[in-house]
């Protein structure tokens, strides 16, 4: 299946085929073996056994399994990459500040 658009869910979703365009939930997203998702990701957590292109922001953690590839940046407080992953972009595990206004 391929998919293109706005995506929100509360249980979670497994991709095995394609998704293009954002992706946000509470929830975990599973990318598996035969998935690819092209999407700006605000997610609880990712784990990447498939390709994924965009930008992650998860609130929990982002895991990329040993077939897992991930080309482009992620805002996470917790990375967890597999020997033989694929990772090429940028991280950033700092906390955003929030203000005290």
């Amino acid at each position: 299946a391929e998919l293109t658009g706005e995506i929100s869910f509360t249980n979670g979703l497994r991709v095995q085929g394609s998704i293009k365009g954002k992706i946000r939930s509470e929830a975990i997203l599973e990318i598996g073996p035969g998935g690819r998702v092209d999407a700006e990701v605000h997610i609880r957590k990712i784990i990447v056994n498939g390709e994924f292109h965009g930008v992650i922001r998860a609130t929990d953690r982002v895991e990329i399994h040993k077939d897992g590839k991930v080309f482009g940046d992620i805002y996470s407080p917790c990375l967890i990459i597999e020997a033989g992953a694929t990772f090429d972009g940028h991280c950033n595990m700092s906390q955003e500040k929030k203000s005290a206004k």
